[in-house]
């Protein structure tokens, strides 16, 4: 299963991602500031968005889901 965490640098989205990890989950953490994305990976997630534009980012993620 795929988790995307919006605000994924948060004090709770930073939280998340080892115990989700754990639980053989992956996740992603959405992230405007590129500074971020090396916490974000150190916590376990994939990265979307920092360098990146946000929007083609997430709707490749999300695909087809609503």
């Amino acid at each position: 299963m795929d988790i995307v965490i919006a605000g994924g640098h948060g004090k709770i989205a930073r939280r998340l991602p080892p115990l989700l990890v754990a639980r053989a989950k992956r996740v992603r953490g959405l992230i405007r500031n590129p500074d971020h994305a090396a916490d974000l990976r150190d916590d376990g997630n994939y990265v979307i968005g920092g360098d990146e534009p946000i929007a083609p980012a997430l709707a490749a993620v999300l695909g087809d889901h609503r």
